[in-house]
């Protein structure tokens, strides 16, 4: 399956032209896929056999056009054995497909908000004048260092106002071989809730479950953690204003926002909330531990 790093080399190795075409294409894929998603899972629940062939070739077609070969393929197969295979199979296949076509629109939407940025940093450095060599100063003669200059290192003994000098046999510390990287997940809904505990149950990470924007502000007060993973719609305060505010607070971690919709609005919004990735629901253990090590390094 392709991902988000291959749109991105994708697109950051595409140039004039191509690179307005390949981009056309992405931006079509992200804002077609929401509707016929739609229209194919209602002819699913119909049991509309003809809709359901149409919908999984309108898809073969958006797959190909975005060169996802493989799931193409996967797509053309289904279709070409769907009257020789039970219906709980195709079922199950066009949910998988829904999926995996829903996390590409995400992926693409990333990429595509990344490389812009990316972009507009290179031109922005580009069109810096650098002064020649013959009008800078000379650092050497500007900056010489003395002995005499050099600040005595002190550690700092917290809460009684005192600094010794650091010990010749001190050593930085090192986390214990059990420490884990902590991980904080909002949900109002105590199944996700419950599907994530599941999930991280044996990953080298400690996770704490949290069902409340209020609630997660108020542990960030007094808790550190490495990453935040937030559901969008929640009630009282959603994931776009609890992003906001975990932002406002100046707490560092990155956000990955838990969703069920691939819609660009949503996306493009949770973006500007301060999210730098997504888990779709329903919730896949393999996608979300892959995305987590993505930002989380143990």
């Amino acid at each position: 399956m392709i991902t988000e790093s291959t749109f991105t080399k994708e697109i950051m190795n595409l140039t004039g032209d191509e690179l307005s075409d390949y981009v056309g294409i992405l931006d079509n894929y992200v804002d077609a896929f929401p509707e016929r998603a739609k229209k194919l899972k209602i002819a699913l629940d119909d049991g509309n056999h003809d809709g359901i062939i149409a919908g999984l070739t309108a898809m073969q077609e958006m797959l190909l056009s975005i060169r996802a070969e493989d799931m193409a393929e996967e797509c053309l197969d289904i279709i070409k054995v769907y009257h020789s295979v039970k219906f709980d199979k195709v079922e199950s296949y066009v949910v998988y497909l829904l999926s995996n076509m829903s996390t590409l629109s995400i992926d693409m939407q990333l990429s595509m908000h990344r490389t812009n940025k990316k972009k507009k940093f290179r031109a922005k450095t580009e069109s810096v004048d650098f002064p020649e060599a013959s009008e800078t100063k000379n650092l050497d003669d500007e900056f010489r260092y003395s002995e005499d200059d050099e600040p005595e290192i002190t550690e700092e003994i917290m809460g009684e106002g005192k600094s010794d000098r650091v010990r010749e046999d001190w050593e930085p510390w090192e986390p214990d071989a059990d420490t884990f990287k902590s991980i904080l997940v909002v949900d109002d809904s105590a199944f996700f809730l419950n599907a994530m505990r599941t999930t991280l149950k044996d990953s080298p990470y400690k996770a704490t479950f949290i069902n409340s924007g209020a609630s997660a502000l108020k542990y960030l007060k007094s808790h550190s953690v490495d990453l935040i993973i937030l559901d969008i719609e929640m009630p009282f305060m959603d994931g776009y204003e609890l992003a906001k505010k975990i932002k406002e607070n100046r707490v560092m971690a990155p956000i990955i926002f838990l969703t069920g919709n691939a819609e660009k609005s949503y996306v493009v919004k949770a973006i500007q909330a301060g999210a730098v990735d997504f888990i779709l629901k329903p919730i896949d253990k393999n996608l979300v531990l892959n995305k987590i090590a993505k930002y989380i390094v143990v």
